[in-house]
């Protein structure tokens, strides 16, 4: 005979701290970022050692290996930073609402990019320089999404 409802006794206690949790992952984004960083540098070290990178006679090849060599490492870098943020996050704060945490922290982020993108555009010379930069910007922020979102917690902190 179960004696004490659990759902009784976390009532009104089980979103505390969301606050204070965005404020957590905004500032834990940057030791995911030097992880994912160290990732995406191993795997485009790699692939530059074993010739990946070297095909720049044939159009075709040049794109696949900017994919590969620009693309795939930032997207790992943003979705590691993502990722251990949110789960790190979630062991801190066991009663936030991981939600609006991954909602905000992804707006701010995507707020950022757009900021960034504006002010590159209108005060700093174009060149291929500023478009790789970016296009990386771009897709490390999409990586910090999916890491936010594909690393799912544990949302009910009430279990029987």
């Amino acid at each position: 005979m179960k004696l004490v409802n659990n759902d009784l006794i976390n009532h009104g206690n089980e979103y505390r701290f969301t606050w204070a949790a965005i404020i957590a992952a905004l500032c834990l984004i940057l030791p995911g970022f030097i992880v994912g960083g160290v990732v995406a540098f191993l795997y485009k070290s790699f692939l530059e050692s074993i010739g990946i990178g070297s095909s720049h006679w044939i159009f075709f090849l040049e794109w696949i290996d900017k994919v590969v060599l620009m693309g795939f490492p930032s997207m790992m870098h943003g979705a590691i930073g993502g990722g251990l943020t949110i789960i790190v996050t979630s062991k801190i704060f066991k009663y936030a609402n991981m939600s609006i945490v991954r909602y905000t922290t992804s707006a701010i982020f995507i707020l950022m990019l757009i900021v960034a993108s504006v002010y590159a555009f209108f005060f700093i010379p174009f060149d291929e320089i500023l478009i790789n930069d970016l296009t990386k910007a771009t897709i490390e922020t999409i990586g910090v999404i999916v890491g936010l979102f594909y690393f799912q917690t544990n949302e009910s902190s009430t279990s029987n």
